[in-house]
């Protein structure tokens, strides 16, 4: 009985083209085959329409494929509007902090203007806060990319008084500024 009435829910979800639910149903029942194909459907459906942290967050935690999830984190820090919030959820897919360092450090390394230099920065914030180990490192590189932006838009210094409380921030601009490449 109670197989007939996820049956006819499943139907009834499939009809109205909310794949999601169709998963969860699926996998509740034991039918993971038919329950991974409906959050692969859904998670190109949320891809269509631009929602690629949605998408991530399917691949990750629905369709158990952690590489799927990188990629959609990725080309939402790149195209969507949650593009901060996708670079976070990126980072956060490497649990050894050392692994997520690195690939901190391959995005600092690419050059940041306008509002993606915010962006990264605030995400650069949230990763120092969670440090246990590498916070150095990371204060480093908001300082590093502070100091190349800052010419061009002074107000991406106000993002160092998470490091620096009153003048030591203004010195240490300057020191960033002028130090030995």
């Amino acid at each position: 009985e109670v197989g007939h009435f996820y049956s006819k829910a499943i139907d009834l979800y499939a009809e109205m083209e909310q794949f999601h639910r169709v998963g969860t149903l699926e996998r509740k029942i034991g039918n993971e085959d038919k329950a991974i194909q409906a959050f692969r459907t859904n998670h190109d459906q949320l891809i269509v329409s631009g929602s690629y942290l949605q998408a991530g967050k399917v691949a990750e935690e629905d369709i158990y494929d952690i590489d799927l999830a990188r990629d959609n984190f990725k080309t939402g820090w790149q195209k969507s509007q949650d593009r901060r919030v996708c670079l976070d959820a990126y980072f956060d897919t490497y649990e050894d902090e050392k692994l997520r360092l690195k690939q901190i450090d391959i995005y600092h390394q690419q050059e940041h203007y306008g509002q993606a230099a915010h962006h990264f920065i605030d995400v650069l914030k949230i990763h120092y806060t969670k440090a246990v180990e590498n916070k150095e490192e990371i204060e480093r590189m908001t300082y590093e990319t502070v100091a190349k932006v800052s010419k061009n838009d002074p107000s991406i210094t106000s993002h160092l008084k998470t490091f620096n409380k009153g003048d030591l921030v203004k010195k240490d601009i300057m020191r960033y500024i002028h130090a030995p490449k």
